[in-house]
């Protein structure tokens, strides 16, 4: 992860870098207020607006956004909500972060909730639900390539790069152009630089400028308005989603799967103000694969900084807010932030470990290779393999953690209901059981029944995989360890308590078996007599465990969007295979109000919450926080596309 190196001079920080300060030692605050809020005369728009959003090019010491959340308080409509949308490349450090801020006494409330929810040093999109009416989206960066991955229309820029000369990279009209293609017709910037390349590649891009006086000695600034909107296609149309229009949906939603998938969307969609019916066909919550007794955080591991590891890495960052904040808010949270070691089986394996551990994408709060010796003395244990070791990973109870995602009054909980049929009736969807009988309607239905969906004929082009895993529970025996760290190879161990641990899952594609295998048993005691000595077990002769059967798609990503219609996508992207312009082709059609969340497999922990809330904000008409390519990576009609795509 790129490092801001950052020294101070006279108790402002200096970045060596780009040979400048954060802040004018003229006035931090004032110079905010002075070119980014009066700039794009935020006040008065923030008392008319219902939704806004604002784009700043420079994260920086995160002042403008703490002064923007200080006005939208002051100055919006209590239902309106605000998108603050940043691009950092050099993100700073927490300890840094938290200096820096108290050179604003008056704006500690804000800073105080940015630090204790500040991302792990990790690149890519992070989303914070910063209150109930401001979303931030940090994105670590090359500016040009976030860009690129956004989706989304910017009512006001704040152009706060380093100086054009230290860092043009900032101010490029290739930058420029995208950021006009994401801004609103009239949409607006503010920059406190007026240099002569800056004037000339805003303009190419379709602004329209004034000079404005600047702050302090500056003699001039810019502001501007975008006349000239380039109506380029920025996505693939077979992946183009609709735009909805929240304040035209009425807020309910009924969602079938009370796993941690159901759960967690209700949960996003509630803290919008939606109601939710959740729809489980057993008597009680998290009875399927989300049933086990822990279930483990765990970080996703490879060479290449690809579709996978960006996906999981931000689903990691963004659980792991979550459980800190619900085990701040309730003590008895089962949440254990214990670390978790991946012991390296070979040499190969280890070189490659150790490659790993240098992605530029990634930093040591997050990530660090260790050697045989630092391996036993993290894990408490002699053990004979180096590894990566991840010091956020954790466990916790997913039972109590769906039991804790649900309590709001908001959602009315439907247990042993098995919804056998969906059909559309007129402008609802239609729930039906195995006799036919209606069980409820709703104008949107939300997929969160993992395998089960498989049975509604709605859905029959999306492949899915169902895949046998049994953990074995080592219940009141000695072993002559002492360990909190979870341990990782081809099967997991961790501890609950003294007394207590866990080993597993398996991974059995081809076995259908819903009973206790000896075989499988085995098979991770396998495990244990790998990385332990013999004579520090001792294993009763009968043992319990668990099985589950977990869902993956085909590509090992989960669904996640609104549902294709099948007969018109085959009808319109029929010609795929002959590799014509996207503009030949017609937008996507989709099955209106059915949307899915499907296919976590073992990482569910991990995917769940980011998913949930994506799908949560589409559905409220906000903004994508995820990368646009990983929005295609999630899209539910991506099999289908690359089916007709190898068509001959």
């Amino acid at each position: 992860m790129n490092t801001p190196s950052l020294t101070w001079k006279n108790n402002l920080p200096f970045s060596q870098k780009f040979e400048d300060i954060y802040f004018s030692h003229h006035g931090a605050l004032e110079e905010s207020h002075h070119v980014f809020i009066n700039g794009n005369h935020i006040q008065e728009r923030f008392q008319k607006a219902t939704n806004f959003i604002i784009g700043e090019l420079g994260f920086g010491t995160g002042l403008n956004f703490a002064v923007t959340c200080q006005e939208w308080e002051s100055h919006s409509s209590s239902k309106a909500n605000l998108e603050y949308i940043a691009i950092e490349k050099f993100p700073l450090k927490k300890s840094d972060l938290e200096k820096i801020s108290s050179h604003w006494p008056k704006l500690k409330k804000y800073f105080s909730h940015l630090i204790k929810n500040y991302p792990l040093r990790i690149s890519g999109f992070h989303h914070i639900q910063f209150s109930k009416n401001i979303q931030l989206t940090l994105i670590y960066a090359d500016v040009l390539e976030a860009l690129k991955g956004l989706n989304t229309e910017v009512d006001a820029w704040y152009l706060d790069g380093f100086a054009p000369p230290r860092n043009p990279e900032m101010w490029s009209e290739d930058v420029f152009k995208q950021v006009a293609q994401l801004t609103k017709a009239k949409g607006t910037f503010a920059t406190y630089s007026a240099a002569g390349q800056v004037r000339r590649n805003l303009e190419a891009s379709g602004f329209k400028l004034k000079k404005e006086k600047g702050f302090a000695k500056k003699r001039e600034m810019l502001i501007g308005t975008l006349i000239n909107k380039n109506e380029n296609h920025r996505i693939k149309p077979w992946f183009d989603y609709p735009k909805l229009d929240f304040k035209k949906i009425e807020k309910k939603a009924v969602i079938i799967g009370g796993g941690l998938a159901g759960c967690w969307t209700a949960h996003a969609l509630v803290n919008r103000g939606w109601k939710i019916d959740l729809i489980e066909q057993h008597e009680s919550l998290a009875q399927e694969a989300s049933g086990n007794r822990a279930s483990i955080l765990y970080p996703y591991i490879g060479l290449n900084w690809d579709k996978y590891h960006e996906f999981y890495t931000a689903g990691f960052a963004h659980s792991l807010r979550k459980f800190r904040q619900l085990k701040k808010d309730c003590s008895d949270f089962s949440w254990n932030e214990c670390g978790l070691v991946q012991l390296a089986k070979n040499k190969d394996e280890k070189e490659r470990f150790q490659k790993i551990s240098k992605l530029s994408q990634l930093s040591e709060d997050y990530i660090q290779y260790l050697d045989k010796d630092s391996v036993s003395q993290v894990s408490g244990i002699d053990l004979k393999n180096a590894g990566l070791f991840f010091p956020h990973a954790g466990w916790l109870d997913p039972r109590q953690l769906c039991q804790l995602l649900i309590q709001s009054p908001l959602i009315k909980i439907h247990l042993n209901q098995k919804v056998d049929q969906i059909k559309k009736q007129e402008q609802n969807w239609q729930l039906l059981d195995g006799k036919g009988k209606s069980i409820t309607e709703s104008p949107i239905i939300i997929l969160a029944n993992a395998h089960a969906a498989e049975n509604f004929l709605q859905i029959q082009d999306i492949p899915f995989n169902r895949v046998r895993g049994q953990i074995t529970y080592l219940d009141e025996v000695n072993l002559d360890i002492q360990t909190q760290t979870i341990l990782c190879g081809d099967k997991s161990f961790f501890a609950l308590d003294q007394n207590h641990f866990d080993i597993g899952a398996s991974f059995e594609p081809e076995e259908t078996r819903s009973e206790l295998l000896e075989s499988s048993q085995q098979k991770n005691l396998t495990f244990l007599n790998k990385i332990f000595p013999k004579e520090s077990i001792s294993i009763p002769k009968k043992i319990k465990g668990r099985v589950a059967f977990r869902t993956t798609s085909e590509d090992r990503l989960p669904v996640v969007g609104p549902l294709f219609d099948t007969d018109i996508y085959k009808r319109d992207y029929a010609e795929l295979h002959h590799g014509r312009p996207w503009d030949n082709y017609p937008k996507a059609s989709y099955l209106p109000g059915m949307y899915l969340n499907l296919a976590h497999g073992s990482r569910g922990l991990t995917s769940c919450g980011l998913s949930a809330e994506w799908l949560a904000g589409y559905l409220n008409g906000e903004s994508s926080f995820l990368n646009q390519s990983l929005v295609e990576a999630l899209h539910p009609a991506r099999f289908l596309i690359k089916k007709m795509k190898k068509a001959l």
